[in-house]
């Protein structure tokens, strides 16, 4: 089963991704969504051993629903929440992929080089294929 990941940041979880996403489709396509969730400052926040954690089961659990909700043609997703710029390292996910097979990323363009380290940790340059969220005009998205 083919793979594509889908790179968003917090604030872009709103209706018009969802209407982006409902142009392509995801047809016996297994879909990872990685979610990079807004800076909080955990000064700020009540004392509770672990709250980092905390927050991003409740993120996961909330973008789970919402994706649920709007997005009922996509069969197979999983949703990746983390905190911090990505890494090589973060998000805390090993991607593997087959030597010859290809990584469609779905994602707007000024995220590319935020996501670019991780990618290349865990992907050949000559399997990553960078797709723009939101410009679909004169692109067959149905890989």
């Amino acid at each position: 089963m083919d793979l594509r990941i889908v790179y968003i940041t917090e604030k872009d979880l709103n209706d018009q991704l969802v209407e982006q996403l409902k142009n392509i489709s995801f047809e016996d396509v297994r879909v990872l969504f990685f979610v990079e969730l807004g800076e909080v400052d955990y000064q700020l926040l009540p004392m509770i051993s672990d709250v980092a954690n905390l927050r991003l089961r409740k993120a996961e659990r909330r973008i789970n629903k919402w994706l649920e909700e709007g997005l009922d043609h996509i069969n197979h997703f999983e949703v990746l929440t983390f905190n911090g710029r990505p890494t090589k390292t973060n998000p805390n996910y090993t991607l593997t992929l087959q030597k010859n097979q290809e990584l469609n990323v779905l994602l707007s363009p000024e995220h590319e080089p935020r996501i670019a380290p991780y990618l290349n940790q865990h992907a050949g340059a000559h399997q990553i294929k960078y797709l723009s969220l939101g410009d679909f005009s004169g692109e067959d998205m149905n890989l």
